[in-house]
């Protein structure tokens, strides 16, 4: 493989084999992994609300690009997405090793739209204080193509093998390469990797859906609790509430009124007989299992 392809697998394909693959290159490309019903779900489920989503007023959010967050309360075919096993399992690999569990970071679909100029080359992880490169990964992103994603309108541009570099170099557009893949593919890659949205050329609009998932131990970019209040959280699946971060880092990192916030968006503990879990002197964990791992 040359520096100027990025790996592409079969929603077959192992985890573990996808998720070297991100961590060698920074960027891989799963094929049709998500369906079109699934997709055509999301699409109805989001249209009322990225009608109403104003154009961005800047380099960086765009000027002809929308872009509507706040997505695992506005579609449950966004939320089955951030839940889809393999990515999960990709996930995990990959930051795993750092963290008691992963959490969602943040949610947009991005919209691209006719006209739109070249985004500013950045790294997701650049909100956070660390120096590159780092023994460790922060953050491992998603972008689903809701629509064919070419070169011609507007593609995410990438710089793989940036993931290596230090704070003093700097990304030029020439080092590049577009993102290209079809509806419903995926592309996976790490929050220490340079890349841009492209510039759209073509009468149409490129749209994707991006998950970004980070430490759990990190604080979230998009504020989950207020894009997610419970009232809302309490319907989804308890798998997609503790990503949210409705949950326990262990040993005790993220407990409300000392109890797991699980127990909080339970409709009626008291009244099934069960005794709510809670943390006892800042000390007990609400669920027993493996040693914390330390990084």
């Amino acid at each position: 493989m040359t520096q100027w392809e990025i790996a592409k697998f079969a929603p077959s394909a192992a985890s573990d084999g996808i998720a070297a693959a991100v961590t060698r290159d920074g960027c891989a490309i799963i094929e049709g992994l998500a369906s079109e019903n699934t997709l055509d779900s999301i699409e109805r489920e989001l249209a009322p609300h990225v009608e109403v989503t104003p154009k961005g007023d800047g380099e960086i959010m765009g000027f002809e690009t929308k872009r509507t967050a706040g997505l695992m309360g506005k579609s449950p075919g966004a939320g089955s997405l951030a839940c889809e096993p393999l990515i999960l399992d990709i996930v995990d690999n990959i930051l795993g090793p750092y963290c008691d569990r992963f959490q969602i970071m943040s949610t947009t679909t991005i919209s691209i739209g006719s006209g739109e100029t070249l985004q500013p080359l950045h790294r997701d992880d650049g909100l956070y204080p660390f120096r590159h490169p780092s023994q460790r990964e922060f953050i491992v992103a998603t972008l689903w193509a809701l629509s064919d994603f070419t070169e011609e309108n507007g593609a995410t541009r990438m710089i793989l093998d940036s993931h290596r570099w230090d704070d003093e170099r700097q990304p030029t557009q020439e080092e590049t390469i577009p993102v290209t893949m079809t509806r419903g593919s995926v592309s996976v890659y790490l929050g220490s990797v340079y890349h841009g949205g492209g510039a759209n050329r073509s009468a149409g609009e490129r749209t994707g859906l991006y998950i970004g998932y980070c430490l759990g131990w990190l604080r979230q970019e998009e504020n989950q609790f207020l894009a997610v209040p419970p009232d809302v959280a309490r319907t989804l699946p308890e798998q997609l509430q503790g990503l949210l971060g409705y949950s326990i880092h262990r040993p005790f990192l993220g407990w409300c009124e000392h109890q797991d916030p699980r127990n909080l968006l339970a409709k009626d503990n008291s009244a099934a007989g069960e005794r709510p879990d809670t943390i006892h002197e800042g000390v007990d964990t609400v669920e027993q299992g493996p040693e914390v791992r330390r990084v």
